[in-house]
Formats: structure tokens, sequence, C-alpha cells
């Protein structure tokens, strides 16, 4: 009968012989055979839907324990979860000594306090100049912040007390504006050098300009580091190399160049 019929009109019929076939079993009771189709089909059923119970519980139980093992990551990790709160892109970030924050500076002269164990920003540092933030440095006792932003703005900032310290506009100075900073390991003062052969020393607690010296070695500076036994310091420069000096006194002890001229140690030293 099926010959020549259209598929819709295929499953009309069958639906149709099914339909018969159970008013038929209503009225008359099942043969045998018919009850064996019957069970085999409901069995079948019942398996796949077992099946299918089993497959929605093992997924349950594989997000519950995804849920868990995401939850004993280790709290010390910089990345989307914190990342994803920026504003502005960081320019620089430090570490304080005592393992507690990031510190961060970004393009618009603003210093984000990050604590890593909660894993969240809880406090930013600005000023009204939204000057770049070329450098940052931490006291080794993690209680100042220390940023060099663009224009010579040296700001230092109290992370106890989340305000700030005090600021100094190195261009109104002697030499040009500051180019590097660094602090020396005691945490009593911040080296910075300008571009104008100049050294300036300030004095982090009396916030106040201790000491300027100029240099007949320097043309720029570029970088500088004091070695941890605040004894030395070492810059390099765009023409003459690398220099290292007394701390304080800033009388050079040695100069590295090699006999075809200076190093061009514009990266930094370190």
């Amino acid at each position: 009968k099926m010959i020549g019929m259209s598929s819709t009109q295929i499953v009309n019929y069958i639906f149709f012989f099914f339909k018969q076939k159970t008013a038929y079993e209503m009225l008359r009771s099942l043969v045998g055979s018919e009850m064996c189709i019957r069970d085999r089909y409901m069995g079948k059923l019942f398996q796949n839907q077992n099946k299918m119970k089993s497959l929605i519980l093992l997924t349950i139980v594989c997000y519950l324990a995804s849920i868990a093992l995401a939850e004993k990551k280790p709290a010390l990790t910089f990345d989307k979860v914190i990342i994803g709160k920026l504003e502005q892109p960081h320019n620089c970030v430090v570490f304080t000594n005592d393992g507690k924050y990031i510190v961060a500076g970004d393009l618009v002269g603003v210093v984000s306090l990050y604590n890593v164990e909660q894993r969240r920003i809880v406090h930013q540092f600005s000023t009204r100049f939204p000057y770049t933030i070329l450098t940052l440095r931490v006291t080794p006792n993690s209680r100042y912040i220390v940023a060099l932003h663009s224009f010579g703005l040296i700001t230092v900032w109290d992370i106890e007390l989340r305000q700030l310290h005090f600021k100094v506009h190195t261009n109104k100075l002697e030499g040009l504006y500051a180019t590097n900073l660094a602090v020396t390991p005691d945490s009593k003062f911040i080296i910075a050098t300008s571009a104008g052969r100049w050294i300036y020393v300030f004095n982090i607690e009396t916030k106040a300009l201790v000491q300027s010296v100029m240099s007949d070695q320097v043309d720029l500076y570029a970088q500088i580091e004091i070695t941890a036994d605040n004894k030395y310091v070492i810059t390099s420069d765009y023409q003459t190399g690398i220099i290292v000096q007394k701390l304080y006194s800033f009388t050079e002890v040695h100069i590295l160049s090699d006999k075809s001229g200076p190093f061009k140690y514009d990266n930094g030293v370190r």
C-alpha cells in the first residue's frame, strides 16, 4: 500500500496503523508476539532514559568538580581577573618587598595599588596632573611609592596612610627635568638624574632637596641603580657609557667604554 506514497503519507499511515493497534489492544488483549514487541520497545525506552539520566548526573558532577578546583587556585596571580579591571594601559609595574602589593602606573598618571591576597585594587593615587608615569620605585621598607612622571614630576605616596607624601617639579630646579630615579637601600633618600647633567638627592622624611651635583662626565643620564651596600651609584649615559660613582660624593670611580667609543646603554643597567 505504501508504494507510490510520499514520505508524509507514509508517516501518517504508520501512525494510523499503530493507533489502530492501540485501540485493538484495549479491546481484545494482546497475543504473545505483540506483547513481546511492546515490552521490547518499552525496555529500550527505559534503557535510553537511564542512560540520559546518567549522562546528566555525570555532567553535574564534572561541573561541581571544576568549581571546587577553581576555588583552590593560589591567590598569588596577576591574571585577567586583575587585568580586566584596568581603565588605562599600565606603563610600569613593581612589587612591594613585603609581597603584599603590586604597584602599577598608567599613561595618565594614576598609580594603582593591588592587594595580592585579595586580588583587587585597594587604592588609586592620582594628582591633577595627567602625566604619564615613566618609572616606579618602592622603598625597601615598603612604606612609600616613588613615581617619576613625564615633564619631570616626582610624586611620593604613603602606602599606609593612602595619601600623597610630597611632590616636586624637577624642571624648576637647576637642570632640566628628571629622567630617572632610584631609592637608597636604607629607604631614606631618592636619587634622581636629570637631562642636564644634574643629580638630585631628596630626603624622603623631610621632603627636602638635600643635595644637587652636576657631573662633568655625563651629557644625558638614561638609567640609575644603587648597590645593595648603599655605597655606589651606577648610571648609564647615552654618550659616555656606564659610570660608577660613590654615593653622596658622586665622585667617579670607574667609567666603562670600549676602544672604539662609549657603550650605548640607553636601555638601562642592572
